[in-house]
């Protein structure tokens, strides 16, 4: 005795599933017929892998600026909160020279002045700073700062002091 399979059953008792479907005849642009024998729902379109791919780059991508920005942010509060303000009456003898994206934050800074105040006075202004920054409670968090004091003489035989800010986040 036989058993009977799928194809002696008549057409309207066979089970069909939702992923499985007959296949389908599709024209190539010549016209010419090609068999369709994937399993996806008629309907349902394929995802393109390239757009997904692009999708997922640009989702880390903006995470990735995200992170930068708030590195960024938290690093140029943290230095203006810590690092020693601009000596009153210095000039900036150099342009600000910084690494990243902009000055006393992210990054590298080295700021140049001088004075015609002596050497003694500057590092008097500046201990008191750094003493009343501290008594506040103020802490440095991210950011590292130090300055480098001295007095130089110019060529017209004039005495100046420089003073060197220098400050590092992330880095």
């Amino acid at each position: 005795m036989r058993l009977p399979c799928l194809a002696d059953l008549p057409p309207r008792t066979r089970r069909e599933t939702p992923y499985t479907t007959q296949p389908t005849l599709d024209y190539t642009a010549d016209k010419s017929p090609v068999r369709d024998r994937s399993l996806r729902q008629p309907n349902q379109k394929p995802t393109p892998l390239p757009k997904l791919i692009l999708i997922l780059v640009g989702i880390a991508a903006a995470f990735i600026g995200l992170i930068l920005l708030l590195a960024d942010i938290k690093c140029n509060y943290d230095i203006e909160n810590w690092w020693a303000v601009p000596y009153p009456g210095a000039k900036t003898i150099e342009p600000i020279q910084y690494d990243l994206f902009r000055p006393r934050a992210l990054g590298e800074t080295r700021w140049i002045m001088e004075t015609e105040d002596d050497e003694e006075t500057v590092r008097k202004f500046y201990q008191d700073l750094t003493l009343e920054i501290l008594n506040s409670g103020r802490t440095r968090g991210l950011a590292w700062a130090d300055r480098f004091i001295e007095e130089i003489e110019k060529e017209d035989g004039s005495k100046v002091t420089r003073i060197v800010l220098f400050s590092a986040c992330g880095t």
